[in-house]
């Protein structure tokens, strides 16, 4: 029998992981600005409609803002607990 192929992701949510775990590793620490939508579809070879799709609930991935790590791990405690 064939393992089950694991599910690829979109690429608007790979950028979403990407500049999440540069957040949360301390590659961008707290302050350093998230690069623009340009710079992203120039990163990614990507239309401006692939970054505008990056789904960012906590708010702390959008193109052109300041990292904020603290924020982030608050989000990711909040659904933590509600799992709970």
């Amino acid at each position: 029998m064939a393992a089950a192929a694991s599910p690829r992701l979109s690429l608007h949510d790979r950028i979403l992981s990407d500049l999440e775990s540069r957040i949360l590793s301390g590659a961008w620490p707290p302050g350093h600005r998230i690069p623009t939508e340009q710079e992203l579809r120039q990163t990614y070879g990507c239309s401006r409609m692939t970054v505008n799709k990056v789904d960012d609930p906590a708010g702390q991935c959008r193109a052109g803002a300041a990292a904020a790590q603290d924020r982030v791990h608050r989000h990711a405690a909040e659904i933590a607990d509600r799992d709970s």
